[in-house]
């Protein structure tokens, strides 16, 4: 995730640099990290989650399941890929909840959305951005 922290870490600075110039307001929200029952409500298939908390504990990046629900080659299994995947469902979650509460008029996860997965459990490749708003 080296080279997704880095990105994130670009995204930062251009988004504080515009909130500086065009005299904005900005609150950094801290999320929460999502549940294994938050993110099975999108996940209807438990076994996808399940497989990610596996391989995440066991550091088996060669599991032969992972091509089953499409990691590998373009959605490579990295280190901490299901701590990771709990603190971006947070955050995902986190920002919509921060409109509805009016804690902001625009709330952005710049974390979310760098690896998704369908409702069908199947991993689709490296994206950016997530917005709620």
């Amino acid at each position: 995730l080296v080279l997704v922290s880095h990105r994130l870490g670009m995204f930062e600075e251009l988004y504080i640099l515009s909130v500086s110039m065009f005299h904005l307001s900005l609150c950094v929200v801290k999320p929460h990290v999502a549940t294994i029952k938050e993110m099975a409500k999108f996940h209807t298939d438990s076994r996808y989650l399940e497989h990610l908390h596996k391989i995440s504990q066991d550091g088996d990046n060669d599991d032969p399941q992972s091509g089953d629900f499409g990691l590998g080659y373009d959605c490579p299994v990295v280190e901490g890929i299901y701590d990771y995947a709990t603190a971006v469902g947070g955050a995902t979650l986190t920002a919509p909840q921060c409109l509805l509460d009016k804690r902001g008029e625009v709330a952005i996860d710049w974390s979310g959305g760098w690896h998704h997965v369908l409702e069908t459990c199947v991993a689709l490749g490296w994206v950016k951005v997530r917005l709620s708003g």
